[in-house]
């Protein structure tokens, strides 16, 4: 996947109109990855119960994004990284591997 290009603001409208873990997925990263994302950005995430209320018809609410004046954090750049399965993960040794699989 491409590196994508957003600004602070542009991310915020995004984390608000879809749940984290279907955005996570388009953007091609975790979604604990964007929340840590958008925890170093300073955008606000919808709290939980917030999907459940919006998709019954209940009242919800956005909590607005904070100022910040620093440029560097005016416009991010998610590169998504290739997903990690068992087979290209180095947590596994050979051994390990082994015994897991006859059981």
């Amino acid at each position: 996947m491409n590196p994508i290009t957003l600004t602070r603001a542009e991310l915020y409208d995004l984390v608000w109109e879809t749940p984290t873990s279907h955005l996570a997925k388009q953007f091609g990263l975790s979604d604990v990855g964007l929340a840590k994302t958008c925890t170093r950005l300073d955008i606000p995430r919808p709290s939980y119960g917030y999907w459940a209320r919006k998709s019954a018809g209940g009242s919800v609410g956005r909590t607005p994004l904070p100022a910040c004046d620093s440029p560097s954090i005016q416009k991010i750049t998610l590169t998504p990284g290739e997903p990690k399965t068992e087979e290209t993960d180095d947590f596994y040794d050979a051994e390990i591997r082994a015994l897991v699989e006859q059981v």
